[in-house]
């Protein structure tokens, strides 16, 4: 329950970050940063979720 939560909170900031974007059009270097960090950490987590599916179906 509680990664649910990490993982929830995680999704809502790239979100805030995304939406900073589109209203200034612009990224700032902390939030490029930021923002670097988090999409690297959701691409792990859905390489894992893959590995994982794949596992199960063989």
């Amino acid at each position: 329950m509680e990664e649910s939560h990490v993982a929830q909170n995680k999704l809502l900031e790239l979100l805030d970050v995304f939406r900073d974007y589109t209203k200034t059009g612009r990224v700032a270097n902390q939030i490029i940063e930021k923002l670097s960090t988090k999409l690297a950490y959701y691409s792990a987590t859905l390489a894992n979720a893959s590995q994982q599916a794949t596992k199960t179906l063989k």
